[in-house]
Parts: structure tokens; C-alpha cells; sequence
């Protein structure tokens, strides 16, 4: 008997970000110090449903660079295909983010305009 639910691999495709963060919510002048984690929307959904036992892969490009492949590692860690992600000589697209406290909301500004993934082409 077969097995009812096959897998199927899901494919995203999108655009993968670095977030910049200060540490402890403060303020960007306040920092001297930020986090960083690699994510973007599609790539937040294939990792999610990776985490759930399905199989995913993610085309996007990235910058040809240690944070290039540090978003590549990233992916992998989440168990996500790597294997239709470009390596071009284009920055990764930035965003960063001041997390709110209290009742100061939270703020945004992207870096992205020139990035890895506003300059993918079809193959």
C-alpha cells in the first residue's frame, strides 16, 4: 500500500535579507553592538515548512561573498535546498530594524535597491 501523502519538494522563490539589529531593543544611536539573522518571507515559509518534515529548496541569488555564504549556511541549517541559489557580484539586500519597548513601535529601513536579488535574471 502506498503511502497516502507523498512529498513533493516546495519551491520558493524570493528574495533573502540580512537583518541588522542592536541588541537589548535599543535604539540604532544608542548601539554599539547588532545582531544579525538572514531571513526574507519566502525563505521564512520554506524553513518553517521544513521544520514540519517537508521537503524545500529556495532560488534566489545572493552576494558572491562570506555573507553570501553565510545566508547560504543559514538556509542549509533550516534544512532548506540550496542548490538553485546564485552567488553574484551584488550586495546582499539589508534591512534593519529597531524592535519596539513598551509603547515605542517598532521601526524599519531596507538597504536593498542595488542588492543580489535586484539583479536576478532569468537562467
Amino acid at each position: 500500500m502506498k503511502d497516502s501523502k507523498q512529498h513533493k519538494k516546495i519551491v520558493s522563490f524570493g528574495e533573502v535579507l540580512m537583518r541588522l539589529s542592536p541588541a537589548e531593543n535599543r535604539k540604532l544611536p544608542q548601539a554599539k553592538t547588532m545582531d544579525f539573522y538572514f531571513g526574507g518571507t519566502e525563505m521564512n515559509v520554506a524553513a518553517s515548512l521544513a521544520y514540519f518534515g517537508e521537503q524545500t529548496q529556495q532560488i534566489t541569488n545572493v552576494s558572491n561573498d562570506l555573507v553570501g555564504d553565510a545566508a547560504i549556511a543559514a538556509m542549509r541549517q533550516f534544512g532548506i535546498d540550496v542548490s538553485a541559489v546564485n552567488k553574484v557580484d551584488h550586495p546582499l539586500g539589508l534591512y534593519f530594524l529597531e524592535v519596539g519597548s513598551g509603547l515605542r513601535a517598532s521601526k524599519i529601513a531596507y538597504n536593498r535597491l542595488h542588492g543580489s536579488f535586484a539583479n536576478i535574471t532569468p537562467q
